[in-house]
C-alpha cells in the first residue's frame, strides 16, 4: 500500500470518527431526551425534602405521586402540619388543602376546589427530579420538549467535558431571565444539571440544581435518585438555602390500579366549583352532595374580591360577568403554590434582598 493510501485511509477514519464525536443538534437531543422520558408510562414515586438551614415556611417535606397515562394522584404533607391532596383526572383537577394557611386572610386552613388541569403543580415529582424546565411564556415548569417547542431565544448549544463526563449544554431564555440545562450523555440524555438565573444579563445565578445520584429503573431508563439545590441570593451570589431531595421509592410501568388513584374530599366540607362557578357541601362519603347553602337557605356562590366561599348571611352573588376574572385570580391560589411551584417562592424571596 502506498503512503498516499495509506495517508486517505488514515484521513477518511479520522474523519468518520469525528463525526461519530459530533454533538447532536437540537432536534436530536429532544428526541433522545423525550425517548427516555415517554417511556415511562406509568410511575409511582415517593420521596422526600429537607432544607438547610430549615425552611420554616414548608418544613420537610414528603411526596407521593401515582401517576398512569396523564391522569395522577398526588398526595404532600410538610413537617409543619400542612396537607395537600390532588387529583388529576381527565383534564380536571381536584384539591383539598389542609393545614395553617400559606398566607394570611387569603386560604382558610381548609380548601376544597375543583378546577380545569394546571400545566404546572407543586410539588410534581418533575420539577423535583429535573425532567421539567422554565416555560417560556409563564412562570409554568414543562417538560424539556414542550419547553424547547415553545419559542425560546437559544442563547447557545455546547459541549461541555467535566470530570471525565460529557454533558450537551443547551442555553435558553425565558421571560425571567436564562437558564442551563446539561444533558448526560452518561445517562441517556436527562438532565443531570440545571442552572437558573434571574434575568438574562445576571452573573449571579438564583438556583443550581445537580443530581448527585442516578439509579437505573429499567434498561437504558435512568432515574434521579438525589438532587442537590443550591439558591442563591441574585445580588451578590451568596449562598442562602441548601434543599435535598431524596427518592425512597420508584416503580415504572407496572399497573396503577384505580384505587391507588381514588380522591374523596373529607365529609361535610366545603368545595369550591371553579368549572361551574359553585360552592358545594360534602357529603358524609366525601362526595360532592348538594349546594352549600346559607342560614335562609340560599345557595352559597364565590363573592367577588374574596377568596373564600360565601358564608356569611347577605353576601352577594357573583355575576355572569364576575366569574370568569374571579376564578382565573382564585384557582392558583386555592390550590397554593401552583404554576411557579418552589422556584418562584425562592426567586421572589431572594430578590428582595437585592
Amino acid at each position: 500500500m502506498s503512503l498516499r493510501v495509506l495517508f486517505l485511509n488514515l484521513f477518511f477514519l479520522v474523519a468518520s470518527m469525528a463525526h461519530a464525536k459530533a454533538p447532536p443538534n437540537l432536534h436530536d437531543l429532544r428526541e433522545r431526551h423525550q425517548a427516555v422520558v415517554g417511556a415511562m408510562a406509568t410511575l409511582h414515586i415517593r420521596f422526600h425534602a429537607r432544607y438547610d438551614p430549615p425552611n420554616h415556611g414548608l418544613g420537610e417535606e414528603e411526596v407521593e405521586y401515582w401517576r398512569d397515562g396523564t391522569d395522577f394522584r398526588l398526595v404532600y404533607k410538610t413537617s409543619n402540619g400542612r396537607r395537600f391532596d390532588y387529583q388529576g383526572i381527565s383534564g380536571t383537577l381536584k384539591a383539598f388543602i389542609h393545614g395553617p394557611p400559606v398566607t394570611a386572610d387569603v386560604l382558610p386552613s381548609k380548601s376544597g376546589t375543583i378546577g380545569p388541569m394546571r400545566r404546572t403543580l407543586y410539588p410534581d415529582p418533575g420539577m423535583f427530579c429535573l425532567f421539567k424546565v422554565p416555560g417560556k411564556t409563564s412562570m409554568d415548569w414543562l417538560p424539556l420538549a414542550e419547553s424547547l417547542d415553545e419559542t425560546h431565544g437559544l442563547k447557545s448549544l455546547r459541549t461541555v467535558n467535566e470530570k471525565g463526563k460529557e454533558y450537551f449544554v443547551i442555553t435558553l431564555d425565558y421571560n425571567h431571565g436564562k437558564f442551563e440545562a446539561w444533558l448526560s450523555e452518561n445517562h441517556n440524555y436527562l438532565i443531570e444539571r440545571l442552572i437558573i438565573w434571574p434575568n438574562e444579563g445576571g452573573t449571579n445565578p438564583v438556583a443550581d440544581y445537580v443530581v448527585d445520584e442516578f439509579k437505573e429503573i429499567s434498561p437504558g431508563i435512568p432515574f434521579p435518585t438525589k438532587i442537590s439545590t443550591r439558591f442563591y441570593s441574585p445580588s451578590d451570589g451568596k449562598l442562602c438555602e441548601v434543599k435535598t431531595v431524596i427518592v425512597d421509592e420508584i416503580n415504572m410501568n407496572r399497573p396503577i390500579s384505580k384505587s391507588q388513584l381514588e380522591f374523596l374530599f373529607p365529609p361535610g366540607e366545603i368545595v369550591l366549583d371553579l368549572v361551574n362557578n359553585k360552592v358545594w357541601r360534602t357529603n358524609d362519603e366525601g362526595e360532592i352532595g348538594t349546594e352549600a347553602k346559607d342560614e335562609k337557605g340560599q345557595a352559597l356562590t364565590i363573592v367577588k374580591g374574596s377568596m373564600h366561599p360565601a358564608l356569611e348571611n347577605g353576601a352577594t352573588r357573583a355575576t355572569s360577568e364576575e366569574s370568569e376574572p374571579l376564578i382565573s385570580r382564585l384557582l392558583p391560589l386555592s390550590l397554593s403554590l401552583i404554576a411557579a411551584g418552589l422556584f418562584l417562592m425562592l426567586f421572589k424571596k431572594y430578590r428582595l434582598k437585592m
